[in-house]
């Protein structure tokens, strides 16, 4: 069992099986969404999911069970990581930069503050754009 950070939420748990090259992600990963799912009032932070993420793509491994999908690939989370990456640096410049919430989701093509990244019925998350900003305007 792994614990890098908090990610998804505090309580993020990795299983690593070595010898079956196999890693069990949990919610970290999620199959079918592109973003970090972030549970900030369980303490999840983008920061914490990007240091587990980083964790998770660095092991030994070759098939990867996400939450709520199917097997992976290395290289389908490595694409997400970047992806992630990339976007929460383009999110801290334009937030640095003055820029509302509302003018940061439309230019990743977020969802609006207030709605769920996820399909009715199901679990409902902040965008992660809304997460970040949140992160970010308590750390000024």
């Amino acid at each position: 069992l792994m614990h890098w950070a908090p990610a998804h939420t505090d309580g993020d748990l990795v299983l690593f099986l070595p010898e079956q090259k196999i890693v069990f992600t949990g919610d970290i990963f999620v199959q079918d969404q592109p973003r970090a799912l972030i549970h900030r009032e369980q303490q999840g932070s983008s920061l914490g999911w990007i240091t587990t993420a980083q964790g998770i793509v660095a092991l030994d491994a070759e098939r990867f069970v996400v939450g709520h999908g199917e097997v992976q690939a290395k290289v389908s989370l490595q694409k997400r990581l970047a992806l992630v990456v990339a976007e929460r640096e383009q999110i801290a410049k334009m937030q640095a930069a003055g820029k509302s919430l509302a003018e940061i989701q439309a230019a990743v093509d977020d969802p609006p503050q207030g709605q769920s990244t996820q399909k009715p019925g199901g679990p409902q998350f902040a965008p992660f754009s809304e997460v970040l900003f949140q992160e970010l305007t308590e750390q000024k």
